[in-house]
């Protein structure tokens, strides 16, 4: 399973972000997570410039996001050719969630199950609007 993460965030974003250079990709577009850094509070919000926090320290997904993040910054900063953005959103829902992963939380929500959040919130965003 860690490797399957690895190959699909890490490995993927970079050839990506490789492939899009190679053929003069104006912008490439890496989608990270809210994870891959620290959260924060209303009077010191997280941001990318703060490590992740507990429980996402621990996390392979997140520590994946991260290390992908940081492999696209390194290949997009050695070349002028394409612009690299990444965004960072918090829990993407949308129609191909097929175990589902961001909408189990809502499921559980919903079926009054107790759910679990980190101080700073998170938010909901469309998968379509995402991208």
């Amino acid at each position: 399973m860690a490797l399957d993460i690895e190959k699909l965030n890490i490995e993927t974003s970079k050839t990506l972000l490789e492939k899009s250079i190679k053929n003069d990709i104006e912008t490439f577009i890496n989608v990270s997570s809210a994870n891959a850094f620290s959260y924060g509070s209303l009077q010191n919000p997280g941001d990318e410039t703060k490590s992740i926090k507990a429980p996402f320290d621990k996390s392979l997904y997140a520590q994946s996001k991260l290390e992908a993040q940081n492999e696209v910054f390194k290949v997009g900063n050695s070349q002028q050719k394409t612009k690299v953005i990444t965004v960072n959103p918090t829990f993407m829902i949308g129609k191909f969630d097929t175990k589902p992963s961001s909408g189990r939380i809502i499921l559980s929500a919903y079926k009054k199950k107790i759910i679990f959040y980190p101080p700073g919130g998170k938010n909901y965003i469309n998968v379509k609007d995402a991208a």
